[in-house]
C-alpha cells in the first residue's frame, strides 16, 4: 500500500468517525473529556484531518481545539494525537 492510498484511507475513517468511536479511542488511553467537547473536536478533526494526520500541522489543530474549548482539554486531548494514538488505532480497524 502506498503513502498516499493509506493517508487516503485513514481520511476516509476520520470523515466516517463517530463520537462513540473517538469516545473510546479516549477511555482506551485514559482520557477523560466531556461529550460536548469531544463533540466540538470531531467537529475540527473532520473538517480539516490533515491537521491530524500531518504532524506538521498538529499545531494548527491544537490552536483550533484551544479556541474552541480550553487549554485544560486541548492538554487532556494532545496525547491522542501527539502519540499517534487516534491514527494507530484507526490503522488497526482497517487491518
Amino acid at each position: 500500500m502506498t503513502m498516499i492510498h493509506a493517508t487516503s484511507i485513514i481520511n476516509q475513517r476520520i470523515q466516517e468517525m463517530s463520537l462513540d468511536y473517538l469516545k473510546l479511542v479516549c477511555t482506551n488511553h485514559n482520557i477523560n473529556i466531556s461529550d460536548q467537547n469531544l463533540q466540538i473536536i470531531l467537529y475540527l478533526i473532520k473538517n480539516n484531518s490533515c491537521t491530524v494526520i500531518i504532524p506538521d500541522y498538529h499545531p494548527i489543530i491544537y490552536i483550533e481545539i484551544y479556541n474552541k474549548t480550553n487549554a485544560t482539554v486541548l492538554n487532556d486531548f494532545k496525547p491522542i494525537i501527539e502519540k499517534d494514538y487516534l491514527i494507530q488505532d484507526i490503522k488497526e480497524c482497517t487491518n
